[in-house]
């Protein structure tokens, strides 16, 4: 699932990539309060998926920071790849990082057909 959004992340306009990654940041903070709020995953494994969802908000916002600085970032492919390596020890976190990334995604398209920014047609 997650690659399938790589190609459309590459395509969004910088303003668009930048709006995704700030929001994929805020998103990614409700996947923490998923987590540490679940009294199903013992204290062991939700401090495991801390770092791990906190090491993908690492580079999250370093990938912010570079694209607002339009200085050198990991490219999307390279990001969607962390995420999943992060994440593939630990099935039941990639259902929350794949809701991140959609939710993020679809931000994105609601905002752009709101401003005219859309790269295909609003419905």
């Amino acid at each position: 699932m997650l690659a399938e959004y790589q190609g459309k992340i590459e395509r969004l306009q910088p303003s668009q990539r930048l709006h995704f990654y700030e929001l994929l940041a805020h998103n990614l903070t409700i996947v923490v309060r998923g987590v540490w709020s679940d009294d199903q995953i013992p204290d062991a494994g939700k401090v495991e998926r801390l770092k791990i969802v906190n090491e993908i908000m690492h580079r999250v916002t370093a990938k912010i920071w570079g694209v607002r600085l339009n200085a050198w970032q990991y490219p999307d492919e390279i990001m969607i790849g962390m995420i999943e390596d992060y994440t593939s020890d630990i099935p039941d976190l990639v259902g929350g990082v794949e809701w991140a990334i959609r939710t993020s995604y679809e931000g994105i398209e609601i905002n752009a057909c709101e401003t005219d920014e859309a790269q295909q047609p609003c419905s």
